[in-house]
């Protein structure tokens, strides 16, 4: 079981101003997924996401070159 989890984020923008605050929302992998995950660390990596009747499927997939570069 996972649980999404929200931390604050605070950013200083400028030495004058007030630091920009904003929500981060994680999604930790459970500890027995590490060494499956550990070959696509520090990999940039294409995400979609879709939401339906209640579920959330997420896709991760390696990026190729040209692919996702917009988004």
């Amino acid at each position: 079981m996972v649980k999404i989890q929200s931390r604050l984020i605070r950013k200083q923008s400028k030495r004058s101003s007030r630091p920009y605050v904003y929500k981060q929302l994680l999604l930790p992998f459970p500890a027995r997924c590490n060494r499956v995950l550990e070959p696509f660390l520090k990999k940039k990596l294409h995400f979609i996401m879709n939401v339906k009747d209640g579920f959330i499927t997420i896709s991760l997939a390696e990026q190729k070159d040209g692919i996702g570069e917009n988004s």
